[in-house]
């Protein structure tokens, strides 16, 4: 995956891409590294422009299950 992004965070429970250029769809992604099993709600993914609030979308929440 190209580095396209301006920035990007990681944080313990998020990760935060920024980006300059929205001239077309963009697709995020991130690996992510499971260490206990049981079941784990995702939360939701929301996007919008920093300095308009009225400005926002998200994603539905999602649930991954993880097996010993």
């Amino acid at each position: 995956m190209a580095d396209w992004y301006t920035r990007k965070e990681l944080h313990d429970d998020r990760v935060a891409f920024f980006n300059t250029d929205f001239s077309s769809r963009r697709e995020y992604a991130y690996l992510l590294k499971v260490v206990n099993p049981g079941k784990f709600v995702i939360s939701p993914a929301q996007a919008g422009p920093m300095y308009q609030s009225n400005v926002q979308t998200t994603t539905d929440p999602g649930i991954l299950e993880v097996q010993p």
